[in-house]
Order: structure tokens, then sequence, then C-alpha cells
């Protein structure tokens, strides 16, 4: 996973732990700009855990958080319905918060 791709705040897993932990600092001062973090894919669980809520809709089974909707699209894959791919955690964190200004509010259940 290439440094660039996160934002302090993103959730991420780490070789070693059990639970993701949550990006507080970025040194992109690495010759190698790869980090040990490990993308966190994209489920239905973890939508919950970030606040959405799932609709049953005519078009499909989406999810919703402060007007902002995921469409449930092949193999438990996210997508917005504008056709944008969404395949890990901190990529939805981060369009989340391009589009919207604020950050998802994760909570443990």
């Amino acid at each position: 996973m290439e440094a660039n791709e996160l934002r302090i705040g993103n959730y991420v897993k780490m070789p070693n732990l059990i639970k993701p932990i949550k990006v507080s600092i970025i040194d992109t001062t690495q010759t190698s700009r790869k980090t040990k973090a490990e993308p966190i894919f994209l489920t239905k669980e973890w939508l919950l855990k970030l606040g959405y809520f799932e609709l049953d809709h005519i078009g499909g089974i989406h999810y919703v958080v402060k007007g902002h909707t995921i469409w449930l699209c092949n193999d438990l894959l996210m997508c917005e319905k504008n056709g944008i791919i969404l395949k890990h955690v901190h990529q939805l964190q981060n369009l989340y918060f391009a589009l919207t200004g604020n950050e998802l509010i994760f909570k443990d259940k």
C-alpha cells in the first residue's frame, strides 16, 4: 500500500495486529513510499460500522449515511451509482471526505 493513498484517520490492518488501527501519522520521508499497512476490504459489516444503514430498493440494495449512497455491486464490491469502484475502507473514507468535508465515524459494535 502506498503512503499517498492514506489520510490521517483512515483505518488499516497492520501485520501481527488483530484489530484494525486508525492512521495517526504518515511518514513520506521513506525512500520506498510503501507502508506496512494493509487495506481493509470493504464489506457490509464495515459499512454498518461506518454509520451506513441498509435499504432494499427496487434498483437493488444500497447503503446510506447522511445523504451519501453506496450501491451493492458484483461480488460484494461496493460502488457509487456513478461507477466509482470502492474496494477498501480507506477509499470510502477518502471519497466521503472529498464529497462532504466530513469524516466517517467508526462505530465498533
